[in-house]
């Protein structure tokens, strides 16, 4: 009987069933094939060639489980074998380094992501989208550090301006940097997110239809209220009151 040599589907969907058990025995099993199928590949089987996506499917896994170590590792790798062969397969594109940003932001090290962040834009051969710097901020977020995330979000919208990326603030956007005051529980908090809120409001009306305000951008700046344990009720009915008049239009 001839032997059936496995393809790359099937190397794929291998990799794809370790990283959805989550675990970071898993992970390590994902690590290890994946280095098996270089050496297969460099040994002569065409059909073991880890590609993109089998890079991708490795370190989107490790990085839902907040390894930044593991997927530097494998960025590290994907560089080097780039590097080396000028292979397009082995190209790191957006996808890889939103995966480096968004394990670090997971790890709560923010400032190591925003610093792969700063290094893509600055290198002017990879383009950040919407997703990269949401992975950002919602380290900025997990951390408790809304100033930060304020700031990126102005610059976000301001390199946006400048031509160097094509993804304007979102509503989401909006309401990560809304959770972010939510979560840092300070006395400010409410204020800040009823300013974010009217600014968002303003810009819909302007004509800016991707920031309007929707249910959950509602409930995170009541958050932003509730969590800093300003007992101001008049401000609180005023909100709701400006909520409720919101769904009706």
């Amino acid at each position: 009987q001839g032997s059936v040599a496995p393809d790359q589907m099937s190397f794929s969907s291998v990799l794809l069933a370790y990283t959805m058990e989550n675990s970071l025995d898993a992970m390590v099993e994902v690590e290890t094939l994946l280095d098996q199928m270089l050496e297969l590949y460099f040994s002569g089987m065409d059909s073991a060639k880890p590609n993109k996506h089998s890079f991708a499917t490795a370190m989107s896994g490790f990085a839902r489980l907040g390894q930044p170590e593991a997927v530097e590792r494998l960025r590290n790798k994907m560089e080097e074998l780039y590097r080396d062969s000028k292979d397009l397969e082995w190209e790191p594109d957006i996808a890889i380094y939103n995966n480096v940003m968004l394990a670090w932001s997971k790890a709560g090290q923010p400032d190591q992501a925003n610093a792969v962040l700063m290094e893509i834009l600055e290198s002017g051969t990879i383009v950040p989208n919407e997703s990269s710097f949401h992975a950002v901020l919602m380290g900025w977020s997990k951390t408790g550090k809304p100033e930060s995330a304020e700031e990126l979000l102005h610059q976000m919208h301001e390199w946006y301006v400048a031509g160097a990326h094509d993804s304007p603030p979102t509503t989401q956007t909006y309401n990560i940097v809304l959770d972010s005051w939510a979560k840092s529980g300070r006395q400010d908090a409410w204020q800040r997110g009823r300013d974010i809120l009217r600014h968002m409001e303003a810009l819909y009306k302007a004509g800016e239809d991707g920031v309007k305000p929707n249910v959950i951008t509602w409930n995170t700046a009541l958050n932003c209220f509730r969590n800093c344990g300003k007992g101001d009720f008049h401000h609180a009915f005023k909100f709701l009151e400006d909520f409720l008049q919101a769904i009706d239009e």
